[in-house]
């Protein structure tokens, strides 16, 4: 039996100034039916010639299988009155979002609420069950809204690493009918958990711009910034203490990054440092302060690209560049 020779159909493409012709780029649209056979002409093949092997195969599986622990978890994360943590149900190839509430101190108060059943283990998002649907997933990210009432996630069951977000309401266990945006790459939620940022892609998969969504309204969604330069990738995050909402626009080699109250969106971005070749930073806050590591020059001083300290500026005067 011959391996399948995938057909060539040469497109032009052009970045950064430069042209090519990729003459694969047919296989990307996991939606044409011609991609689908391929593939499982692929899987014909591996398994024929593999076919030898089988029980070789069945013997590595099981003594991989018999060195894992039967539950992987990972350490819980507080957010707020809530442990959040993932663990991996023996048996299972793809983990568990789950979530309980942190013990409180005192017997009586323990005991109490472990009888109303405030301790049960709550499943937020089961990764095998999606599996089950699609017969593939992929998580790429997710966050939980400060209020711990949203669970906003993005998924891909394309195998084309582009994700579709979706948000699940953790008290009713629905999911939003107006929140199955494709090309989600990055989240951060506002402090009061009713307005989520996200980020889309273009169609070469670089995240550019970011917009901002009322999870209960049917309004069209706000864009609130783009990055033209196809060097640069955005980025979006909220603060540890949730009281700003950060988008870096990076390169391999700069960085600009832009500030934002993360209880109203509509007070406009503010930037930090205007970019400049060869400079990155990456900012956090911490009680009026912006703490910021860096490799900007100090002064006269030029720090080397690899050369990074930490800094810091008060929010009432990021813009200037007077950094302690």
């Amino acid at each position: 039996m011959k391996p399948p020779i995938p057909r060539k159909d040469p497109v032009a493409v052009s970045a950064h100034g430069i042209t090519w012709h990729d003459p694969y780029q047919w296989i990307s649209n996991a939606k044409d039916p011609a991609v689908s056979h391929h593939l499982q002409q692929e899987n014909r093949y591996t398994e024929t010639f593999m076919a030898d092997t089988v029980e070789l195969q069945q013997q590595l599986e099981a003594e991989m299988l018999s060195r894992m622990t039967p539950e992987v978890s990972t350490p819980p994360e507080r957010r707020g009155p809530w442990l959040y943590y993932q663990c991996i149900p023996e048996g299972k190839e793809y983990p568990v979002l789950c979530r309980r509430r942190e013990r409180r101190d005192g017997f009586a108060i323990a005991f109490f609420d472990y009888v109303r059943g405030h301790y049960r283990e709550e499943v937020l998002l089961d990764w095998n069950e999606i599996g089950v649907q699609f017969g593939y997933v992929n998580v790429g990210t997710y966050q939980i809204s400060p209020d711990q009432r949203y669970l906003a996630y993005t998924l891909d069951v394309s195998r084309g690493e582009r994700f579709t977000l979706f948000v699940k309401d953790l008290w009713t266990g629905s999911i939003l009918s107006n929140t199955n945006i494709e090309g989600v790459v990055s989240l951060a939620w506002g402090k009061d958990g009713k307005i989520l940022l996200y980020t889309v892609s273009d169609d070469l998969h670089r995240p550019f711009k970011v917009f901002g969504k009322r999870i209960d309204s049917e309004y069209e969604d706000m864009l609130l910034f783009e990055e033209n330069d196809k060097s640069c990738c955005v980025d979006i995050a909220s603060t540890k203490d949730c009281q700003f909402i950060i988008i870096n626009s990076n390169s391999r080699t700069s960085s600009e990054v832009y500030f934002m109250d993360s209880t109203d969106i509509a007070t406009g971005l503010q930037r930090i440092r205007r970019r400049e070749t060869g400079v990155q930073y990456f900012v956090e806050h911490h009680h009026g302060f912006f703490y910021i590591l860096t490799n900007a020059p100090l002064g006269d001083i030029k720090v080397v690209m690899e050369n990074y300290y930490l800094a810091r500026c008060s929010v009432c005067n990021i813009g200037s560049n007077e950094w302690q």
